[in-house]
């Protein structure tokens, strides 16, 4: 009994949480809020989630886009679509992986009055799908002081020559993916070597979550979520 009771108190606290998170979002001013998602998943506790989507068994290419250049490192990019790429072949929901480099050389030489498409590149390199990948935010540290090893992406899933390219998801935007590395300790304490090990392991960490996005998996510690 004592057991059931402390369930029903957490439920009733994460659900007090919830509330007032939306409270807080409802009063806020200005543009639409990015927390809910997040929230959402820890209130609702661990367990499994379904696939966002079910990818096609076509040639595909997994494209991380850095145009803001939040990632420390161009190789990072490459660690994040490995990492998710062998995931998906190896539970057999994509036909072939397709080698991302070539596609990342291609939008190297492309031109500020001519920019490639992303059916372009896919083309270019033989993939028929696209999980893509646009990197917003990915840091070891919020502010400065603490390790929190974060990253935020937005995914979507085109289909090359379908009609709309675009096949997840279907609103405006993108899906927001929300990653976050259980870690402590002080940003000023860490060198060179150990930072560079960090970003690896959250690179990977985005392609393992990625990856997830499209097969029924455990719920992750901070969920994301589609804004």
């Amino acid at each position: 009994m004592r057991a059931k009771a402390d369930a029903r108190v957490g439920l009733r606290s994460r659900r007090l949480w919830l509330a007032l998170a939306v409270v807080v979002c409802v009063g806020m001013s200005g543009g639409g809020c990015n927390i809910i998602g997040p929230i959402v998943g820890v209130a609702q506790g661990r367990g499994t989630v379904e696939a966002r989507y079910k990818l096609v068994e076509k040639p595909t290419l997994i494209y991380v886009d850095d145009r803001m250049s939040k990632l420390n490192r161009a190789s990072l990019r490459h660690v994040i679509s490995r990492t998710a790429g062998d995931i998906l072949l190896k539970r057999e929901l994509v036909e072939e992986v397709i080698d991302p480099r070539a596609a990342m050389a291609l939008a190297r030489q492309e031109q500020p009055d001519d920019p490639l498409t992303i059916e372009d590149l896919a083309i270019a390199v033989g993939a028929e799908q696209v999980v893509y990948v646009e990197i917003d935010q990915f840091g070891l540290s919020a502010d400065g002081t603490t390790i929190q090893p974060t990253a935020y992406a937005w995914v979507k899933v085109i289909e090359v020559g379908a009609t709309p390219a675009r096949r997840w998801p279907e609103m405006d935007g993108g899906y927001s993916l929300v990653v976050q590395l259980r870690q402590s300790g002080m940003a000023s304490e860490i060198d060179t070597a150990r930072r560079r090990d960090l970003q690896d392991t959250l690179a990977e960490e985005i392609g393992r979550r990625l990856a997830g996005l499209f097969f029924k998996s455990e719920r992750p510690y901070l969920l994301e979520g589609t804004l």
